[in-house]
């Protein structure tokens, strides 16, 4: 094994939740049917990711990313729970999604 893949494989066991895409389009327009929500809870399992964004106990919206979209997902306990904003979960995603500048 290379220093470096070794080096990332370590740096990786660190962390509860790890996942990486080559194209975060699809992942940014399933979020993105949600916007009515300013805040998401992410469950994390092996099995993959599941959205739920909630307005005032009256409306729900749950959206299930299965592991196989992920290049790489590693879930270091059985599911890990955590909120994130989904505004600025959606413009970091918009940056790294971006399409290359056109040829000209």
């Amino acid at each position: 094994m290379p220093l470096l893949t070794q080096q990332i494989q370590d740096e990786n066991d660190q962390y509860s939740f790890v996942a990486s895409l080559d194209n975060v389009r699809n992942l940014s327009t399933i979020l993105k049917a949600g916007h009515f929500r300013k805040c998401g809870t992410y469950f994390a399992t092996k099995n993959g990711i599941k959205v739920t964004l909630e307005n005032t106990k009256c409306v729900q919206a749950n959206a299930f990313i299965q592991a196989g979209i992920f290049q790489e997902l590693k879930v270091q306990e059985e599911s890990v729970t955590f909120r994130i904003n989904l505004i600025v979960l959606l413009d970091c995603l918009s940056i790294f999604g971006s399409s290359p500048m056109p040829e000209t």
